[in-house]
């Protein structure tokens, strides 16, 4: 029974090619690629097995009404590891992060890609990439994605179900894996508070940004430094194309997108990027074995404007007087 529901649905389906035309073809479509990059990406650190860890973000799910899913499926599917990777014994996880994100007051409604795109998907993946699959974390899950799992569970692979960990908040998700080791997108983060009022991670083992009693923590040597959060929004603050930015400091910023780095410094998680236009900038974190670890494809990723780095410096200091 099965079988026949799956082979009815290849061929009800159209063909589709599973690798994206060479970026020296005149049928490559950098808009697309971009597009792909901001759907899913590597996080920059391994799994606690060691594996690679790849983010696929549901906020960056363009409209399905403006966008050809069929044409940038293959885009979506060639972020993903490499077959020789895989086949030599390497497996990978996914985080997915279902939520719309954004701003839910302002936002219009995206047509999100259907069901059946999900199952082409599925389908064209190679069978490596299916098997090496260890894990696939879903945070924020709706209603629609829990319904498409059973679907793939029950009809496509019964193995697939071991391997999926469903989550309604990052503090959910904070109980199966350390996330201050991920690379999470400001739009996951906006549609966690949606679900709760803050991000519980009991084994972060980050130091407190801000309002400490020691706000100038002292560094390997003994010498006395800034803290990251101000190292890291004041250096952002100071590039060429942002300090001529008109008022850095009188603009207000949202306070959800502020409280929401306030505790993710304080939390110690490891990977934030700052974007201005063309500017941007991450922090790189140091692991043994591995020497700095950056954010790649910074252009493409998700980011904190000018006027929330500015609005963090005068919270840092605020905060820092009143314990004094």
């Amino acid at each position: 029974m099965r079988s026949q529901i799956v082979n009815r649905l290849r061929s009800n389906s159209t063909p589709l090619n599973s690798v994206p035309p060479a970026s020296t073809s005149n049928d490559y479509s950098t808009d697309l690629a971009n597009l792909a990059a901001r759907i899913i990406y590597r996080s920059p650190l391994p799994s606690q097995n060691d594996l690679p860890v790849f983010i696929l973000n549901g906020g960056a799910f363009p409209d399905a009404k403006t966008t050809d899913y069929d044409v940038l499926l293959p885009y979506v599917l060639s972020r993903l590891p490499d077959d020789e990777e895989l086949i030599g014994g390497h497996g990978y996880e996914v985080v997915f992060f279902a939520g719309i994100g954004g701003n839910a007051t302002k936002q219009t409604k995206k047509a999100k890609p259907s069901w059946q795109w999900f199952m082409q998907a599925y389908h064209m993946l190679t069978r490596a990439k299916r098997k090496r699959l260890q894990k696939l974390y879903i945070v924020h899950d709706k209603n629609f994605i829990r319904l498409l799992i059973e679907f793939f569970a029950s009809v496509v692979s019964p193995k697939f179900r071991k391997k999926v960990i469903s989550v309604s908040t990052l503090s959910g998700l904070a109980l199966q894996i350390p996330i201050e080791d991920l690379l999470i997108p400001p739009s996951a983060y906006l549609t966690d508070r949606r679900k709760s009022s803050d991000i519980y991670a009991p084994y972060a083992s980050g130091r407190r940004a801000f309002g400490v009693q020691n706000f100038l923590p002292a560094s390997a040597d003994g010498s006395v430094r800034l803290p990251r959060v101000l190292r890291e929004t004041t250096s952002f603050v100071i590039m060429d194309d942002n300090i001529k930015a008109e008022g850095i400091f009188r603009v207000s910023a949202r306070a959800q997108t502020v409280e929401i780095l306030k505790e993710a410094y304080d939390r110690g998680q490891k990977f934030i990027v700052w974007k201005q236009v063309d500017t941007a900038v991450a922090s790189s974190y140091y692991r043994e074995g591995l020497g700095h670890v950056w954010v790649e494809e910074l252009d493409q990723a998700e980011g904190y404007e000018l006027h929330v780095a500015a609005v963090l410096i005068k919270l840092w200091y605020v905060l820092g007087i009143s314990i004094l």
